[in-house]
């Protein structure tokens, strides 16, 4: 159930695939919506003193709407590459949005906001450390009025008319985890700042419809990972972590937040595996063995492999029985589901075997 949710609360409506056009298929919680990284404005504008940046404006269109903003290159070790702005259609029916578009190992043309006539909608997207020129990297607005159709595309962002790209940045922190198994031993109660009984109540209490952070209808529509951090957010009393970069992009910070033109959020957030990093980074404590999970405890599991970084989705344990963890999640929504319904319903196969491996970590708001 991997997926990163789009940068914007409403998410634009998903027209028929494009030609040529294509998503990145993301990792998370369970549909394919885009990899976004969300930035602050005010952030966009203020690089480090190591690093140059470059602020164009650009108003790319077609003959149904367009996009008015900007494009910031933050050159450096790891450029990235911003924009933000407004998209708008109020010519034609179906949608307009604005796509960055660019060719590479690993990379295809993303859509970064849509907007429908007569409407506009604030973007505000930070790409993650280029392995390609910031100068090969085009803006570019499409319509769907009549079929699928392009406008001419901006490009030449270099910043300071001269950087080269480099390769994406390695994940900072800590080695991935141990495993949870249902080995034999018992560790000793973990301390942590977070009311564990709260966040495993309020999981439980919301499981059918759990209300937003702002409202009933500010969630996700696939939303293992957010429900997650709903629970540890308001029924633990775990503290966003909103620091000056608000890069979404750094594990370290984790927050849902309001902006001029919308919600944003974390990929920590709403991202099954970054969550996982998160707690990691925050010195969190992961269990050897099932059976000492509590409720208030989060569980990751990797239905195709055993490897920390491919993480599919997480649910918060709400009880124990037997020496198993009884755990609720959504995507789909389920109250005390346990750990052997995830190891074999629907079960992942690998060369027609399972292949199960689960975290459970004990979160820590350092």
């Amino acid at each position: 159930m991997r997926t990163r949710p789009a940068i914007a609360l409403q998410q634009p409506r998903k027209p028929e695939s494009p030609p040529t056009m294509r998503t990145r298929t993301p990792r998370g919680s369970s549909t394919n919506l885009m990899a976004a990284l969300v930035t602050i404005t005010v952030a966009l504008l203020t690089a480090t003193t190591a690093a140059a940046s470059t602020d164009r404006t650009v108003s790319p269109r077609d003959n149904c709407g367009g996009f008015n903003g900007h494009v910031v290159v933050a050159d450096g070790s790891a450029p990235t590459l911003q924009l933000y702005g407004e998209v708008w259609d109020n010519t034609c029916p179906g949608s307009t949005s604005v796509w960055l578009a660019w060719q590479g190992s690993g990379y295809h043309n993303i859509q970064v906001q849509a907007a429908e006539e007569p409407a506009t909608a604030g973007v505000n997207y930070t790409t993650a450390p280029l392995q390609v020129r910031p100068a090969d990297i085009k803006v570019t607005v499409c319509s769907t009025h009549g079929g699928w159709h392009c406008g001419a595309p901006v490009g030449g962002f270099d910043a300071n008319g001269g950087s080269t790209g480099a390769s994406a940045a390695p994940r900072a922190g800590p080695a991935g985890p141990p495993q949870a198994t249902n080995g034999s031993g018992r560790e000793p109660v973990v301390r942590t700042g977070l009311d564990l009984a709260g966040a495993a109540s309020w999981a439980l209490n919301n499981v059918s419809g759990s209300p937003g952070l702002f409202g009933p209808n500010d969630g996700f529509g696939d939303d293992c990972t957010d429900f997650v951090s709903r629970a540890l957010a308001i029924g633990g009393g775990d503290p966003e972590t909103v620091l000056s970069a608000r890069s979404t992009s750094n594990d370290h910070y984790w927050y849902f937040s309001t902006f001029r033109y919308g919600r944003w959020w974390s990929h920590s957030w709403s991202v099954a595996e970054d969550l996982a990093v998160h707690l990691n980074l925050l010195h969190s404590t992961w269990l050897r063995y099932w059976r000492d999970a509590r409720p208030g405890d989060v569980i990751f599991v990797d239905w195709t492999s055993s490897s920390f970084a491919g993480i599919d989705h997480v649910g918060i344990v709400t009880g124990m029985k037997g020496g198993e963890p009884i755990i609720t999640q959504h995507t789909p929504s389920q109250r005390g589901v346990t750990l052997r319904y995830w190891q074999t319903h629907p079960p992942k196969l690998v060369d027609g075997r399972p292949n199960v491996h689960v975290w459970i970590a004990v979160p820590n708001p350092d």
